[in-house]
């Protein structure tokens, strides 16, 4: 048996993720089944079918570093498939929660995250694609190598070697191909939301799930505060820009009609326009 399940790391409305071990190559890994219901009705059936593509077919087509690398993929076709992937140390959601992680650090990780994930979604936008779930919860990250190697980690807070990776491609699609609304309602785009919906998803809604998911980022206690309590709606994240200037550079992922929204690319040239490896502070 070339890979031999150890633990699982979590489950959805499609299978699980299991860490295992590589006999092969001998090192460790994720491994995503999807698994098909015995007698599922035709909507479930569908987004099943779609899950499978994205995952066991697009990703793996994909060639990114701030975006998961898929292995291998087997089982296409059938009711079960399996797609393997890099083990990553944990999301950007679980170092949101670490009780340790301060208001400079968590400042220092969104300015990480926001340069990373723009170069992704441009990368994805220059193959016509649309990730349509892009969350904390689905971007992954290493801090260090002693992940693969079997040592102790360090603390991630005390470690600088942070690389996120874009995960879940459970919804993925060419945006010529989408014709309905999928995702996580907090970090859907403003015009998702118009009865009817004119503009369908598109690169655009993913740049504004970005600028939400930093704002989230930045102000952590407070999303859990939310999540317990009142929810946060678009309007009070279009008008965070105006309020927090510690993203107020980020205006142009705010605006509420797509038409005027930044595309990634843009925002690379304007927040980062010394390239990779000169991050700017976030500020206005």
């Amino acid at each position: 048996m070339r890979y031999q399940i150890l633990s699982e790391l979590g489950c959805g409305g499609y299978g699980a993720v299991y860490k295992a071990l590589d006999n092969y190559r001998h090192q460790l890994v994720a491994v995503k089944i999807m698994v098909q219901e015995d007698e599922p009705d035709e909507s479930w059936e569908r987004s099943m079918a779609a899950a499978m593509r994205g995952e066991a077919i697009i990703l793996p087509a994909l060639n990114h570093q701030h975006i998961i690398r898929a292995f291998y993929s087997k089982g296409w076709g059938t009711p079960r498939v399996g797609v393997v992937m890099e083990l990553m140390e944990g999301s950007l959601a679980s170092l949101m929660r670490w009780p340790q992680l301060p208001r400079k650090e968590s400042q220092a990780v969104a300015d990480i995250v926001l340069h990373q994930m723009l170069q992704a979604l441009a990368y994805l936008a220059s193959l016509g694609y649309v990730h349509r779930d892009l969350k904390p919860e689905n971007i992954l990250y290493t801090s260090s190598p002693s992940l693969l190697l079997g040592r102790p980690r360090p603390h991630p807070v005390a470690s600088s070697l942070y690389h996120f990776r874009l995960g879940d491609f459970g919804l993925c699609d060419l945006a010529t191909n989408i014709d309905a609304v999928r995702g996580s309602e907090l970090y859907m785009a403003p015009e998702l939301f118009e009865r009817p919906v004119r503009h369908m998803q598109s690169h655009k809604s993913d740049v504004w799930a970005l600028y939400v998911t930093i704002f989230c980022t930045l102000n952590a206690d407070e999303m859990r505060q939310m999540r317990n309590g009142r929810r946060e709606t678009v309007a009070d994240f279009a008008k965070a820009v105006e309020l927090d200037g510690r993203i107020g550079s980020l205006r142009e992922m705010a605006m509420v009609d797509p038409e005027e929204r930044a595309t990634a690319e843009e925002m690379l040239e304007k927040v980062y326009p010394y390239g990779r490896g000169q991050l700017s502070r976030l500020r206005g």
